[in-house]
């Protein structure tokens, strides 16, 4: 596709459900040398009155304390707001599945919540999800 004269290259991004198998090769994500990188997806919901200060929590808390694990390289917090209930989805980008590991530990498909978050959530996926990143446009 050409837009102003420029090239630009439209890439999807395919993903594929990780927990419980290893990758074999991992990196740094380069896509055009195809090597993988790891998203860690989780959903949980509060009552609307506990959205803003679980939304608080995970901003000053534990994504800060994430930016100090090797290989974690960014991840999103996406928010939905409902009529009785707030969703939030989190996404985190690692490196390799070990470096998941070292911020989950060995069971790294069971969710990690600091203490303040249990309180503050009125429910949540008990499983957190790991997909290969294949490609990006971000």
């Amino acid at each position: 596709m050409r837009r102003n004269g420029l090239n630009l290259r439209l890439s999807l991004v395919r993903l594929i459900l990780l927990c419980g198998r290893e990758l074999v090769h991992v990196s740094k994500y380069r896509p055009q040398e195809g090597m993988l990188m790891v998203a860690r997806h989780w959903r949980g919901w509060t009552e609307v009155r506990n959205a803003d200060a679980y939304e608080s929590l995970l901003k000053t808390k534990v994504l800060p304390e994430l930016k100090r694990i090797a290989g974690y390289h960014g991840g999103y917090l996406l928010r939905s707001e409902g009529a009785e209930e707030v969703e939030f989805v989190v996404v985190n980008l690692f490196e390799s599945i070990e470096s998941v590991r070292l911020f989950a530990g060995a069971d790294y498909c069971t969710p990690v919540f600091e203490p303040e978050a249990r309180l503050l959530l009125l429910r949540f996926e008990p499983i957190a999800r790991h997909y290969e990143v294949r490609a990006s446009t971000v």
